[in-house]
């Protein structure tokens, strides 16, 4: 009777074990294989939304607070937007098509990432060199300049009459300010400037700086008028 209950506890033992073991077992082998490359391939997927969304929402406002450590910033979003795609593609590729993939993802998101910081660097070291205004935001600025003076020539009188236009732009950039002169023309010519008060072109100047800060170049700090 002992050895029988003794066995049968054995063999309550021995069943309670297996099944406990086997079953737990297969619980993990069941995530590790199956169900972990279908939860990377969502993380993904909501990173690169949510990451394309930080980088629209960041850009706007380093573009309208002309800011490069924003604009740098935005593009880390961008950056991780893209190096998600690849991981989804790399998760994709190791599991359906070849397990080298992987690293080969790997490879192009660190070189994406080294493009982009070099991009912004060299921007961010030019700007510290007091670089010229490159030729299409000059046209960008030249556009806002001309409305801004046909709406003081709206206004003032002495503009009408004496054929106010604007010959040429230049401009340079100073970190995130810009300087900017106005190379501005009379019908008359030189002689013209006669009767034109230094109060007249002053406005003229401040309507000019207003309407840029307000509309295309916050960054705009100086407007001076050169007169031919």
């Amino acid at each position: 009777l002992g050895g029988d209950a003794t066995g049968g506890m054995d063999m309550g033992h021995g069943h309670g074990h297996g099944h406990s073991h086997g079953h737990s077992h297969g619980g993990v082998a069941s995530f590790s294989d199956g169900y972990a490359g279908y939860v990377g391939m969502a993380t993904c997927v909501f990173t690169m939304a949510g990451k394309e969304g930080l980088f629209q929402m960041t850009r706007r406002v380093a573009t309208r607070l002309n800011s490069n450590i924003l604009l740098a910033n935005a593009w880390h979003h961008r950056s991780d937007a893209l190096g998600s795609g690849l991981v989804l593609a790399g998760l994709v590729g190791r599991t359906f098509v070849h397990s080298a993939l992987d690293p080969i993802s790997g490879a192009i998101v660190a070189g994406i990432v080294v493009r982009i910081s070099l991009g912004i660097g060299r921007r961010a070291m030019l700007e510290l060199l007091d670089q010229g205004l490159p030729e299409a935001e000059r046209d960008k600025l030249r556009g806002e300049v001309a409305a801004a003076m046909e709406e003081m020539r709206q206004v003032e009188a002495a503009w009408r009459e004496h054929g106010l236009s604007l010959r040429h732009l230049n401009g340079r950039r100073a970190g995130p300010d810009v300087f900017l002169q106005v190379h501005l023309r009379l019908d008359g010519g030189p002689e013209a400037w006669r009767h034109i008060s230094a109060q007249q072109v002053g406005r003229l100047e401040h309507a000019i700086l207003a309407r840029l800060r307000l509309e295309t170049c916050p960054g705009a700090r100086e407007v001076r008028a050169i007169m031919e």
